[in-house]
């Protein structure tokens, strides 16, 4: 097998979450990569990139939670039942999210 290691955040790779992960690619032999191989990369590779690009015009485009809450009446019964409640923010730093999400939970 010809396999490469990454250190990638899932951000690179458009989820929205920012723990580090390890990912390990494997192909069989005489199979190669699109790009030159290393130790454990931290970045994906230019040529990768491209691929990726070419796979994301198969998916359909996720909404994020921002394109679809309704805030325009942030003095709304159904908004304030919505809110992330004060206690749980006090420890926002601890979610595993990507950063985003937080101007959304700081509107009240």
């Amino acid at each position: 097998y010809q396999i490469q290691e990454f250190l990638l955040s899932p951000i690179q790779i458009s989820v929205p979450n920012m723990r580090t992960r390890y990912y390990l690619l494997a192909k069989r032999k005489p199979l190669e990569f699109c790009f030159k191989t290393s130790d454990i990369m931290e970045e994906i590779p230019e040529e990768a990139k491209s691929v990726l690009n070419s796979l994301e015009k198969c998916f359909p485009k996720t909404q994020s939670i921002a394109d679809i809450l309704e805030t325009e009446d942030p003095t709304s019964d159904v908004f304030q039942e919505s809110l992330v409640p004060d206690k749980l923010l006090k420890r926002a730093w601890v979610m595993d999210c990507d950063k985003g999400i937080y101007k959304i939970m700081l509107l009240h």
